[in-house]
């Protein structure tokens, strides 16, 4: 039986597995930052596997989909969409479960230079490892970390509130509902921003990890450049040229340029 997915990326069409990772990089970040352009050009490139938000309700749904058994449990998958996938978001993993589906993941998504790589938000990252006390070697191997953050945490805040309300992820999607200025959403995701980029402050403290730092703006404003460093300091030599133009557009256009003027006007 065919059961859609709500993410064609997520489709064996564009799988490129090839055994057993030698390498993980982890894209460390929080909503709204760039993460997403950044992550589709380093897929593009293909030297890193195929780095992706894993661990949203989304692609956990799609996962669920493609590889559950029985049959009965794939349909309670397909079942769910839109805002009823985030129970997803909110089941708690055991061990073996949480190394299985990265067992099947790094067996669909690993590059042929041995790279996989994922992309973690800190709310996700800390409910399914801090939490529980779990080492992210553990599960993956050995890791080489990225910390993505935006400059702008205003903008970033304004951008994740208008998503919430229109649940517009990415530009090619259409938003379900007119965005209206709210104050105290904004206050709320500019809080989960700074609490999200305290909380990999810390953990990255904790652990002595020195993570390949990238901002939105960086990257915003040189793309290819940022990504040729990125990939050095990972140990792989790429030409500027060969770097793809991003696969994405930007969403930000006029509402939340006045949003963020507004915001900024009343603090």
């Amino acid at each position: 039986m065919f059961f859609d997915l709500l993410d064609v990326r997520n489709g064996s069409d564009v799988d490129c597995g090839s055994g057993p990772p030698k390498r993980t990089l982890i894209v460390a970040s929080t909503p709204r930052c760039g993460s997403t352009m950044f992550c589709r050009t380093l897929w593009e490139t293909g030297r890193v596997g195929a780095p992706k938000e894993y661990f949203n309700p989304t692609q956990l749904r799609d996962w669920g989909v493609r590889f559950s058994r029985p049959l009965p449990i794939r349909a309670a998958y397909a079942s769910l969409r839109g805002p009823a996938t985030g129970v997803l978001g909110r089941l708690p993993w055991s061990d073996r479960g949480l190394r299985t589906y990265i067992r099947t993941l790094q067996t669909h998504r690993t590059g042929s230079d041995g790279w996989f790589s994922t992309k973690l938000h800190w709310h996700h990252f800390q409910r399914v490892f801090v939490r529980s006390g779990r080492e992210p070697s553990t599960f993956f191997g050995p890791i080489a970390w990225v910390y993505m953050a935006r400059e702008d945490r205003v903008a970033q805040a304004v951008s994740w509130a208008r998503a919430l309300q229109t649940e517009r992820w990415a530009a090619r999607q259409v938003e379900k509902r007119t965005p209206r200025y709210s104050r105290p959403l904004i206050d709320r995701t500019l809080r989960w921003i700074e609490q999200g980029e305290a909380g990999w402050e810390a953990w990255f403290q904790q652990r002595v990890v020195t993570p390949i730092r990238v901002t939105y703006e960086g990257y915003a404003s040189a793309h290819g450049p940022e990504t040729c460093r990125v990939l050095k300091e990972l140990g792989i030599e790429m030409e500027l040229g060969g770097i793809p133009t991003p696969p994405t557009r930007v969403q930000r256009d006029e509402i939340n340029a006045r949003w963020c003027a507004r915001y900024r006007s009343s603090r």
